[in-house]
């Protein structure tokens, strides 16, 4: 793999690389990020209620250099969840990998102006689990799980929200030597590391400067 994994090269003898891609990347040219060692791809299928423009070319691509993926939602909390999921699958397809939905889309009003985000969250992922017999992953930060994700009430009581931990958990944790694994996930129950979002593009196939990438779980 390339040097540009930096850190992250320690754990990857038994693990994969993966990158993201969504129309903001642009052309994307696979089999470059497939001879740099990426052999998955997070594809954005949708956000908000739209498709991502590059959504199908992006799906095929993928499929033309043998490199394995998912589909993924930009979840907007201030929109009708069931809407999203439903909006979700009839602009997607199943991949090697179940659907994923993408937790970083912040209210208006700051990080605590909404209250009930996971209800929602609950809400699109049953929708989805129904229309495709499929458990999606979640992609998340530490920040936005401790600004949301409700815990006990007081010491020994029951976690609201502690269902999530129930689902994989991609998470988005850069800048640091591990992955930082927010409540209520298990440290070491994690499915993908995205571990920078400051890649050199072209060098990964994007015509975008920056791309993400991921150490993933086979």
């Amino acid at each position: 793999m390339s040097e540009d994994i930096g850190y992250a090269s320690i754990l990857t003898p038994n693990y994969l690389l993966a990158q993201d891609i969504s129309e903001g990347d642009g052309i994307w040219y696979p089999n470059i990020a497939k001879s740099m060692g990426v052999s998955v791809a997070t594809i954005r299928a949708s956000l908000y209620l739209r498709a991502d423009k590059l959504f199908e070319t992006n799906w095929r691509f993928a499929i033309q250099a043998g490199i394995k993926k998912l589909a993924y939602h930009w979840f907007v909390p201030t929109l009708d969840a069931v809407a999203q999921a439903n909006y979700f699958v009839a602009h997607s397809y199943s991949g090697e990998y179940p659907r994923m939905v993408d937790l970083e889309d912040y209210p208006k009003g700051g990080i605590y102006a909404y209250v009930g985000i996971a209800d929602k969250i609950k809400l699109f992922l049953d929708r989805v689990e129904a229309l495709t017999g499929e458990r999606c992953l979640i992609y998340v930060n530490k920040n936005y799980s401790d600004s949301y994700f409700r815990r006990p009430y007081a010491t020994g009581t029951s976690p609201r929200d502690s269902w999530l931990s129930t689902y994989p958990v991609v998470i988005a944790s850069w800048n640091n030597n591990y992955p930082a694994i927010p409540w209520p996930w298990h440290p070491m129950l994690w499915q993908g590391w995205q571990y920078s979002g400051y890649i050199h593009g072209p060098t990964y196939g994007i015509q975008s400067t920056q791309t993400s990438l991921y150490i993933w779980k086979p």
